[in-house]
């Protein structure tokens, strides 16, 4: 496949999907955007998805396994360390499932683009936070 209908197959899956992941990142802000047509699609290419054995993101494969929507819905989500939970100075993709599962997906997409326009960096200042809870901070300051 060409590079250019890489971008415009990671152009139409994306716009066929919910741009919330099931982790809890945002595609439409996400900088693999280019090339990725989310995880709800069939042309992903999430870092977990990559470098899993079976290119299925643990978060991903986790909520299938439980017939869950997203990382949000889970009822184990704030003690989980699966994939991107359990890596060390990466927060905004948990405290964005943990603000999902308490305000749900509109209002996290209105809130982060209202970050955003405040001049927030997206992943880049909620990891900065130091933890998830401080990134959860950071996002409800915003909240809509």
């Amino acid at each position: 496949m060409m590079e250019q209908e890489k971008v415009e197959r990671a152009a139409r899956e994306r716009a066929a999907h919910d741009p919330v992941s099931v982790c809890g990142h945002h595609c439409a802000h996400c900088k693999f955007t280019t090339w990725c047509g989310g995880c709800r699609s069939g042309f992903n290419i999430c870092s977990f998805a990559t470098i899993s054995e079976d290119g299925v993101c643990p978060q991903v494969k986790c909520a299938q396994e439980r017939g869950l929507y997203g990382c949000c819905d889970c009822p184990e989500l704030e003690g989980c360390k699966k994939g991107y939970y359990g890596v060390e100075n990466e927060y905004v993709c948990k405290a964005t499932a943990l603000f999902i599962h308490r305000h749900g997906a509109a209002c996290y997409t209105q809130t982060l683009e209202r970050a955003m326009a405040a001049g927030v960096k997206y992943p880049e200042d909620y990891d900065a936070r130091g933890s998830v809870d401080k990134a959860l901070e950071l996002l409800e300051q915003h909240s809509v």
